[in-house]
């Protein structure tokens, strides 16, 4: 324990202590003095997988882990995500004295206990430099036409609504509206198919928006708000690669730009952003522009919000445009993560 040159004490097995024996206390207590890190790492034999006395180590802070579940890699990529934490705490210590990275005022959006419309979530991704499409919430045909004419044909008209998540399901979605009759009738059928769908539902109207055009890569990003880690970012390919085969990287908040380019690197449909088949590459750095003002924006509202998804992000050979996007608010009593 006295030993400078030691940084890390393994124990691949310890006597069968009970968990009140003077013992085991002994053991917690000349651990617990020390700063040296100490894990143990017994090795299952017959059905004696862990000691009598792991519930009380555990409690005190002492990492129990069993043989057969490589702890020493366990360990290894502890050391490295501690490493790569400070880091990531010392760049987020230097964003805050830029006058670039000022806090964005958003106590108008992020109600406690919400569920923020498409519109409003938008909003928020706005104020913090995300691009989203073009867009105007309408709340009769009149208005819908107006905007479409402002915005240019063709557009997107879907229900806004915090109460209506799945606009598809609802019937609440119309896309490629190329003229004022169009978009005057998909009004019309939206609001309705809305009541249908959730006659209870808010609906603050219905949004106007620009019809993207094809070409881009779809990809997710994200936040949920872990109870242990805070704040955790997700990053993905969009499509069957998140529904199927669940291609997504994470990484906890505050993340530096080299964590943003792993994020990316690491999923196995990386590829398809580099071009494929003829195809040119996708905008990368405007991706990694993207995950970094996310980890901005719940850096200074992790406290705050439960849930983001940016669902999907368009991403072309140059810029990207968010597409549609969703923020659940916490409770103000709330620390734990909000299912969907």
């Amino acid at each position: 324990m006295n030993d400078p040159n030691t940084d890390i004490i393994i124990f691949t097995e310890i006597p069968s202590w009970a968990p009140d024996s003077p013992a085991i206390k002994e053991f917690i207590e000349v651990c617990k003095n020390s700063e040296k890190f100490v894990m143990i790492t017994p090795f299952p034999l017959g059905n004696a997988i862990l000691p009598k006395s792991t519930p009380e180590l555990i409690k005190n802070g002492i990492p129990v882990v069993p043989g057969n579940l490589n702890p020493i890699k366990a360990l290894a990529n502890l050391v490295n995500y501690s490493e790569k934490y400070w880091a990531a705490q010392l760049s987020s210590k230097k964003l805050e004295k830029s006058s670039s990275a000022k806090k964005k005022d958003l106590s108008d959006l992020l109600i406690p206990g919400t569920t923020l419309s498409e519109s409003q979530a938008c909003e928020v991704l706005e104020r913090y430099g995300i691009p989203t499409t073009k867009r105007a919430v309408a709340t009769s045909p009149q208005e819908a036409v107006q905007y479409a004419k402002n915005i240019g044909y063709p557009v997107v008209l879907k229900i806004d609504s915090p109460d209506i998540l799945h606009k598809t399901e609802a019937d609440a979605i119309r896309l490629n509206l190329s003229n004022d009759q169009e978009v005057a009738d998909a009004f019309l059928e939206i609001k309705m198919n809305a009541k249908n769908y959730k006659s209870d539902a808010r609906i603050y109207g219905v949004s106007v928006q620009e019809m993207l055009p094809q070409g881009g890569v779809e990809v997710i990003a994200g936040v949920s708000n872990d109870p242990v880690f805070g704040p955790v970012i997700m990053f993905g390919l969009g499509g069957i690669f998140v529904e199927v085969f669940k291609d997504i990287s994470f990484r906890v908040a505050p993340i530096t730009r080299d964590d943003a380019v792993e994020m990316m690197e690491e999923i196995k449909g990386h590829s398809i952003l580099k071009g494929t088949r003829g195809k040119p590459s996708a905008d990368i750095d405007a991706v990694v522009d993207v995950l970094e003002k996310l980890s901005a924006l719940v850096s200074d509202y992790g406290d705050k919000i439960d849930e983001l998804d940016i669902n999907p992000l368009i991403v072309y050979e140059d810029g990207l445009k968010a597409a549609d996007a969703l923020i659940v608010v916490k409770n103000e009593t709330k620390t734990s993560v909000a299912g969907r």
